[in-house]
């Protein structure tokens, strides 16, 4: 088990852990320590990756940590266009060219 952001986690199996160095170490060198880390997920919502950030990259500033991960939403429709599924096929948008 892992503590991130006070809660408890988990590793995916075949987790990567890189140090400051940005050297790949096993999960048992960082064993009860207090770290500033970036991690990914894995589909099943496990911790895949772990970066421990050195002394300079934890002290810049990164706006990222109070955003989401994907600040847009590649498949949403445009504001206004609304298919109820009653609309017939000639009033639907359409895509100029």
């Amino acid at each position: 088990m892992i503590r991130l952001d006070g809660r408890e986690d988990r590793f995916s199996p075949g987790v990567r852990i890189r140090d400051a160095r940005n050297l790949l170490v096993v999960s048992s060198t960082v064993t009860g320590q207090d770290l500033l880390v970036n991690y990914t997920r894995d589909a099943a919502g496990l911790v895949r990756e772990v970066w421990v950030l050195s002394t300079d990259e934890a002290r810049a500033p990164r706006d990222a940590a109070t955003r989401p991960l994907l600040d847009f939403w590649p498949f949403a429709s445009p504001p206004g266009a609304r298919d109820d599924g009653r609309t017939p096929f000639a009033d639907l948008p359409g895509y100029t060219q």
